[in-house]
């Protein structure tokens, strides 16, 4: 690695990497003064021409055409691309005289060239740190110290202003990812932030309350100062998000052993909940604490809003069904399940048909080998026949997308694609104030990956008159980010009685005629009744499942012997059809463990690619792809035509020019598992490209493998639950090989910890449709699934088969009780429904909205 001292002379333009490409003068190592050179890297943060900064990385030669004519002439030149940048001092003669002359000059400041050659030659190599020492030296330059003393200093402070706090911050703990994204997000304002509130900076991924509490400490912020109780708080509620939780309960015997690490006093609490009880106090501090059925408890603003937006908007859809043209839609379902494909649907089947086509907002639910992709596919054909507008066809991730696309013929694509996703920032182009074309119909697949901030976005952008049909498997994992929505959606049940429009299709017919019974299985597992001890490495010939007993000091090397030996024979299964998902990576059978493992196994001869750089703060165990590596991508980006989850393999690094073709850079090739090649600047690739022999549960959903290995290790007793096991379990279609502990399985299958998720969006969607009138589920007048069995000799015709929804008891509603935070208060009824029914309004006045 190379490393440059600086400053930026011009800047230039912004690649599509996002790098900025500048030209700067350089300290040079040899003493012969500032040179010029050409440097790319991540100057968003100090895009100022003048400003200096040290930084590391490589030289390479670039080409580029620079006046484009017949004869196509071409410039060759080295640049520096930087792989980091911070802002710095120079720390040469040259460099501080450089410095100085960017920064003073006669008119302004009283200091004339020859001052500064003089100041300069004085101090030599440390002028510039004797100066950030102490501010009064600079007056030895000037003519009038008590004219252009408070310019000078001005000036100085203006050309160092990010240095300050990346230092404070340094000294505080914070790692160099993370002062990079403090200073990209607040750039010129972070000093005055850290001065005044550093909790602020809180609301940038990486800044924790104990790094926040460092600088607080530093400025003299007591306590139990309210900036500190409050950002303590959201502290909590941001741990409990990170748990999926949307929600943390605010009683006194709950918070205290929770507060007491952060020195935190009850009486501290209390006055927040006090402050916060009010909309604009709540607003400023961004948490709000108000008394629900379960109890006080504390959320988000954000979170808060979320919740209710959607149980809103879910009422109004379930409404809106109700203007539906119940006739043309009928007419389409008859037409679409008479055609021969459709023949062999059951009557459960064509049930889901029936009730998905005939409302404004449906959910489609069911296992593995149910039958979800031909029911959905037909919901499809029959909503294009009955909208005004486009179908949509998305998922969550990439791959989920890509899925969707293969099993219906249709175009799909991801949910932050359809939404227009700006970047990174969270916002997207369509939203409540700009809406997506009228009359469309959206149908989501994967629904159990969504969280709570992409429905509320999602639901957001629908018209007036569009549609939506959630499709997914409700025991599936939940999703990685905050939320239980398709959970809260299906056991919503209003106290008159209301639902969300719901099927489930329950009959497994993937193993039907088979000695494959994946599917029959994992019914057992997420029932909890599955006996693993059935199961040994002979079983995999009768059943497509086997179970290898080893310890967890020795599964990697059986998976390793597994993947590399067993999956060509005898079960003549290709290496790029089988993957190994992990409860987690690190640990003993982690992906950590297994890629390092695999990596040097099954791709021995795979050559370190040149100028590939890990990026900062990343895990160590984490391998390093090479070239012939089977990888994951983990971003989405429309211009690579990437999506996050894709898989493939890196087959070179290739010159590529950029898109208005006067710049070649080094590209990562990448042949995706769906035969699609990309290319991905190798500026990059490190950030969004990990090793992926070994993957975890959690990045497997919407992907499909003929063979699943995964590893049951002691190590991982504490991830182990349910709904992950099965989750990984139904990613397989022809085999599924478990190797680790029996024992360390059956605990997992009793877990579902990740089931018991705190939400309040079951309570708000109860409160929403008791306020519509009492709804009966609607049934065709003469159904297709009647039509169709009417049609068979010798056999009687059934009442359609409604299909299964789940309908709790209700809870009545209670009336608005204001918090009191030191009378003790009896517990709440125990809820029969998994989640909380009904809740008050947080606030004597609502929102802003």
């Amino acid at each position: 690695m190379e490393e440059y001292r600086g400053y930026i002379s011009k800047i230039g333009k912004t690649l599509p990497s996002g790098d900025v490409a500048c030209e700067a003068e350089i300290e040079s190592q040899k003493g012969a003064g500032m040179l010029p050179m050409k440097v790319v890297g991540a100057f968003d943060r100090y895009c100022r021409e003048g400003d200096w900064f040290i930084a590391t990385g490589y030289t390479a030669e670039r080409t580029f055409t620079r006046k484009p004519d017949r004869q196509g002439k071409t410039v060759t030149y080295r640049e520096f691309q930087a792989k980091t940048i911070k802002p710095d001092l120079p720390r040469t003669e040259a460099g501080a005289l450089a410095m100085l002359d960017r920064t003073f000059n006669a008119t302004e400041h009283g200091i004339d060239v020859t001052a500064r050659q003089a100041f300069a030659k004085k101090h030599g190599a440390n002028t510039a740190s004797k100066v950030e020492k102490n501010l009064d030296l600079l007056l030895e330059m000037t003519t009038d110290p008590a004219r252009f003393g408070r310019a000078i200093r001005n000036s100085w402070k203006s050309r160092v202003y990010n240095l300050q706090p990346i230092r404070i911050m340094e000294e505080a703990g914070a790692k160099a990812d993370v002062v990079s994204a403090v200073m990209k997000k607040y750039r010129d304002q972070t000093l005055d932030i850290i001065k005044s509130n550093p909790y602020e900076l809180m609301s940038v991924k990486g800044v924790d309350f104990k790094l926040a509490d460092k600088m607080a400490g530093a400025n003299g912020i007591g306590k139990n100062d309210q900036r500190r109780v409050s950002a303590a708080v959201s502290e909590l509620v941001s741990a409990s998000l990170s748990r999926g939780n949307t929600y943390i309960h605010a009683s006194k015997g709950g918070m205290t052993p929770s507060l007491e690490p952060l020195g935190i006093e009850w009486d501290a609490f209390k006055q927040l909940a006090s402050t916060v009880s009010m909309a604009e106090h709540a607003e400023r501090l961004g948490v709000t604490i108000f008394q629900s059925k379960v109890g006080k408890v504390i959320q988000k603003i954000e979170t808060y809003r979320q919740e209710r937006d959607i149980a809103t908007a879910v009422a109004a859809l379930v409404a809106r069904g109700n203007n539906l043209d119940q006739r043309k839609i009928d007419e389409a379902t008859r037409r679409v399940l008479d055609q021969k494909k459709y023949s062999h649907l059951s009557d459960e089947q064509r049930a889901a048909v029936e009730t998905s086509s005939r409302e404004c907002i449906a959910i489609l639910t069911g296992g593995p080998g149910t039958g979800k992709s031909t029911v959905s596919e037909a919901i499809a054909e029959i909503a294009a026949q009955t909208i005004s507008g486009k179908l949509h066809l998305v998922a969550p991730t990439g791959k989920a997308a890509r899925r969707l696309s293969q099993t219906t013929g249709m175009d799909a694509t991801t949910v932050h694609k359809l939404l227009g996703a700006r970047g990174e920032s969270g916002l997207f182009k369509y939203g409540k104030h700009n809406k997506l074309a009228p009359g469309c119909f959206v149908l989501v697949d994967e629904a159990s990956m969504l969280d709570t901030a992409l429905t509320k976005a999602l639901l957001d952008a629908l018209p007036e008159d569009g549609r939506i049909l959630f499709v997914g498997d409700k025991d599936q994992l939940p999703s990685v980010d905050a939320g239980y929505v398709i959970g809260d959606m299906l056991t919503a049940c209003a106290a008159n009685g209301n639902t969300v429009p719901s099927s489930e299709l329950t009959k497994v017919f993937r193993s039907l005629g088979s000695k494959n019974l994946i599917a029959e299985w994992a019914k057992d597992i997420k029932e909890g009744r599955f006996d693993v001890s059935v199961l040994s490495p002979s079983t995999i010939w009768e059943t497509g499942v086997a179970f290898f007993d080893f310890t967890e000091k020795a599964i990697a090397a059986q998976i390793e012997h597994t993947f590399c030996q067993l999956l060509k024979k005898p079960l003549n299964v290709a290496q790029k059809d089988a993957i190994v998902l992990c409860p987690q990576r690190s640990g003993r059978g982690g992906t950590h463990e297994i890629n390092t493992r695999l990596q040097a196994k099954a791709n021995p001869d795979g050559e370190a690619i040149s100028g590939w750089m890990r990026p900062p703060g990343m895990d160590p165990a984490e391998p390093t792809p090479k070239k012939g590596d089977r990888v994951m991508l983990t971003a989405n980006d429309d211009k690579l035509n990437i999506r996050n989850g894709d898989v493939g393999y890196i087959k070179d690094v290739v010159t590529r020019w950029d898109d208005d073709g006067k710049r070649k850079f080094e590209a990562v090739q990448i042949e995706l598992e769906s035969d699609d090649t990309v290319y991905i600047p190798l500026s990059i690739a490190p950030y969004n490209t990990i090793v992926a022999y070994a993957i975890t549960g959690h990045k497997s959903q919407g992907s499909q493998y003929q063979c699943v290995i995964m590893p049951v290790s002691e190590d991982h007793r504490g991830m182990m639950e349910r709904t992950l096991l099965y989750t990984e379990w139904t990613r397989a279609k022809r085999y599924v090989i478990l190797v680790g502990q029996k024992d360390v399985f059956t605990a997992g299958i009793e877990n579902i910890s990740s089931s018991k998720r705190l939400t309040l969006l079951k309570a708000h969607i109860e409160d929403e449709l008791e306020k519509l009138p009492p709804r009966p589920r609607r049934m065709p007048a003469a159904s297709a699934t009647a039509v169709h069995r009417a049609a068979e000799p010798a056999a009687a015709t059934p009442s359609p088969v409604a299909p299964a929804t789940i309908s709790p008891p209700p809870l009545l509603r209670p009336s608005f009780v204001r918090p009191s935070f030191d009378t003790p208060k009896a517990a709440p009824p125990k809820p029969t429904a998994p989640h909380f029914a009904g809740m008050s309004q947080p606030f004597s006045a609502p929102f802003k909205r």
